[in-house]
């Protein structure tokens, strides 16, 4: 739904549009180590999913507009395969860890990792300084045509 209110949008940053949104993922991990309420991380819940709808939309949209389009699925799969198999790494470590120090912790400590590394990402100048003016050109035809 939160895709929707951005339909038409042209921010002149759109990377900087993107990593704004991901300020949002901590919110229920933070919520959840701080024992709020069902509704308190529920709305934390509420506040990733925009996060998220924001950042996705943004980021394809880049990816879509300055890769070359025979580029697209092998910059796809590179993006989905260190996220994934970084995932599944992190769950091997969790348990333990969580087991040692207590989930209210390791929430809190993800929270804040999320946090510092959206603002690390937000701090480099290829972020900031991306922006997208027209439609992505036509690929040059090598038979002339």
């Amino acid at each position: 739904m939160a895709e929707l209110a951005l339909l038409g949008r042209r921010p002149r940053r759109p990377l900087v549009i993107a990593v704004i949104g991901s300020y949002g993922y901590p919110a229920p991990c933070l919520l959840l180590s701080l024992h709020l309420p069902v509704y308190g991380v529920a709305l934390g819940a509420c506040t990733a999913g925009v996060g998220s709808a924001m950042f996705g939309t943004y980021r394809t949209t880049v990816i879509q507009r300055q890769v070359p389009e025979e580029m697209l699925a092998r910059v796809k799969a590179f993006a989905l395969t260190g996220s994934y198999a970084l995932g599944s790494a992190g769950f091997l470590v969790i348990g333990p860890v969580a087991g040692a120090l207590g989930p209210g912790a390791i929430l809190g400590v993800a929270a804040a990792h999320s946090v510092i590394s959206s603002t690390v990402v937000l701090s480099l100048r290829a972020i900031r300084s991306l922006r997208l003016h027209g439609t992505r050109s036509a690929p040059s035809d090598p038979n002339g045509r």
